[in-house]
């Protein structure tokens, strides 16, 4: 997973693990994110998940981290469906939230 900023700079790049989270900054929401297995990035927006990133095993490249675009792009997972329990389970027990390490 790779997040850029406005100007093109990487903020962070790493593989996580499955059910690792990163909040994104709100200085982030201009730039974009490139996702390898992109078919398990999800995003949590005010309670709601959305996702998957992609439906294929292709990268994804310069997606918006705008929260408005990551609505027009994606869809809301229920929370009935399968996709959505797994990702609460998780959450839930307590996983590791990846965090920019200041310099």
């Amino acid at each position: 997973l790779r997040l850029r900023d406005q100007q093109g700079d990487i903020y962070i790049e790493r593989n996580f693990n499955a059910g690792e989270e990163f909040v994104v900054p709100k200085n982030l929401f201009s730039g974009s994110l490139r996702a390898g297995n992109a078919t398990k990035v999800y995003f949590d927006l005010d309670g709601e998940v959305l996702g998957p990133l992609s439906t294929g095993k292709s990268v994804v490249k310069n997606f918006s981290l705008d929260p408005l675009q990551i609505r027009k792009e994606l869809v809301v997972i229920k929370e009935d469906d399968e996709i959505f329990q797994s990702y609460q389970d998780r959450k839930s027990q307590g996983l590791s939230t990846a965090n920019r390490v200041n310099e």
